[in-house]
């Protein structure tokens, strides 16, 4: 997935994991039967195969989804169990977790429902959505939800409708704006040096820049990280990526489940 490189003040997302940064997540299981990780707020097997009507989840939950297993298919459209794809070339299999044992997660569109669910993927190009088998994934969620407000440059962590914490951020230039829409926090770094470029943690979304498709051999990925530079802070001075204080990434870091929606508005 993603890890952070900067020359001069240059902040940008690159693909590959740098050996500055060290991920923080869980692997797939040697049998590759289920992720370890999972989220505080599990929907059980009983729930989701029968179409439960979630009234025990809060209004305000968002569904985090991960593969069961080593690979996960994901298709363009839902079909009726039993029955032929009618698109069966128009589908991707996904990798339960990459080489750096950074699992798969994806965020939830809506409920699921009829052994489906919808699902925003971290692909260009941007907002690229999909529709995965409930029987093939986890299902958990979170009432967690970041806000980042590119008129006021300021960051909100939301757990329901109550702010928990908040602060200012830099956003990206003029030239190379930081992405508005609906993301989701995809993996989460930490950086070597914590106060370095990045800070002390590093939060990969499921974004990508529309301005900068190639950069010190990466693929232009968003990313929310501290900074050595909080003097920027509520300024357009990134590449696209949102830097905030160190104290708010720590505070994100640790509260924040892989899954965690994002709207950058």
């Amino acid at each position: 997935m993603a890890s952070f490189s900067a020359t001069a003040g240059v902040l940008m997302a690159v693909a590959m994991l740098t050996s500055s940064c060290t991920t923080i997540a869980a692997s797939v299981e040697a049998d590759g039967a289920a992720i370890i990780e999972a989220s505080p707020n599990v929907v059980s097997p009983d729930e989701v195969a029968h179409n439960a009507s979630f009234a025990t989840i809060p209004s305000s939950a968002a569904y985090i989804v991960r593969p069961r297993y080593r690979t996960l298919t994901v298709y363009d459209t839902p079909h009726a169990e039993g029955a032929r794809h009618p698109n069966e070339q128009n589908h991707q299999s996904l990798m339960a977790a990459d080489a750096n044992g950074t699992p798969l997660t994806l965020a939830a569109i809506g409920e699921p429902a009829d052994g489906w669910v919808q699902v925003r993927l971290a692909k260009r190009p941007n907002f690229s959505t999909g529709w995965v088998e409930i029987d093939d994934v986890e299902i958990t969620w979170t009432t967690m939800h970041i806000v980042v407000d590119s008129a006021s440059r300021t960051l909100t962590l939301f757990d329901g409708t109550e702010p928990v914490v908040w602060g200012a951020v830099t956003i990206g230039t003029a030239r190379t704006p930081t992405p508005l829409g609906e993301t989701y926090v995809s993996e989460l770094l930490a950086p070597g040096d914590p106060d370095g470029l990045y800070g002390p943690y590093a939060l990969g979304l499921a974004l990508f820049s529309d301005e900068v498709t190639e950069y010190a051999g990466g693929d232009g990925q968003i990313g929310l990280h501290g900074t050595n530079s909080p003097e920027l802070l509520g300024t357009r001075a990134s590449l696209g990526c949102v830097r905030t204080h160190n104290d708010l990434i720590s505070e994100l870091a640790g509260r924040v489940p892989l899954g965690t929606p994002v709207s950058i508005v």
